[in-house]
């Protein structure tokens, strides 16, 4: 393997499989190892970004430009990690399959109760599968079976969130190319907000969720910017955007 080269794991399945989970869980793993671990994402909900956020993880998203080549997911790749962790969401989908037909080696994410009629599940939940079945399926496929009631003999995680067998993974090499400009200026930031903004500003401070704390900082203006991120209550955002301009 080049130098510069760092594994990367493609996590894929439809929704509500333990995708997320398993993701996380694989970036702990690495962590305790004395590795940095990047999480990348295809398409980033806004739970997803708060969870990501709340759980100290590095996270970026991949935009749908990458599928044109291996070099230009390169390119959006951010430099400085030993390991990334890739989710891709409805591999079957045209979308999904853009991003699978990237890598030679993918973890499909199966739950316990889908496992034994996997390939129906998947028809069910993505209509499109029906024509991009076979091109997913054409590249070595390692599946990780989630929410098991108990440890299996093959890559698992459990109801009691702990994964098992993680060596077995599969994986792909990248040599990633991306890198941000850095920025010493006193930030504050609340709500969900893209995770690209803590290499930018490394001294940005995060109130999580806590609107009240920030909002009691955000008027005393000692600071050079303020990101008011997303908010799953629209009272919130809105009395917010009320403060700003009264």
């Amino acid at each position: 393997m080049d130098r510069n080269e760092r594994q990367i794991y493609v996590l894929a399945a439809p929704c509500n499989q333990g995708k997320t989970t398993t993701a996380q869980l694989l970036e702990k793993h690495f962590k305790s190892q004395g590795l940095k671990v990047a999480c990348l994402q295809t398409m980033k909900g806004q739970y997803d970004v708060g969870n990501y956020l709340q759980n100290n993880c590095y996270h970026y998203t991949v935009p749908l430009e990458v599928t044109k080549s291996k070099k230009m997911l390169e390119q959006w790749i951010p430099q400085g990690y030993d390991r990334y962790i890739l989710e891709v969401t409805f591999p079957y989908s045209p979308i999904g399959a853009a991003y699978v037909d990237l890598f030679d080696n993918i973890n499909e994410v199966v739950s316990y109760e889908a496992k034994d009629n996997w390939e129906q599940f998947v028809k069910n939940a993505e209509p499109a599968s029906v024509t991009f079945w076979d091109q997913v399926n054409d590249r070595n496929i390692q599946k990780i079976i989630t929410k098991v009631p108990s440890k299996i003999d093959s890559p698992c995680v459990d109801t009691s969130f702990n994964l098992h067998h993680p060596e077995e993974l599969v994986f792909d090499t990248i040599n990633p190319k991306m890198s941000f400009p850095k920025s010493n200026k006193n930030v504050i930031s609340v709500g969900a907000f893209p995770g690209e903004f803590w290499d930018i500003f490394p001294e940005l401070k995060w109130y999580g969720y806590d609107y009240l704390n920030f909002m009691q900082d955000y008027r005393k203006e000692q600071y050079d910017l303020a990101i008011i991120g997303s908010s799953l209550d629209k009272r919130l955002k809105y009395c917010i955007s009320r403060q700003k301009f009264l």
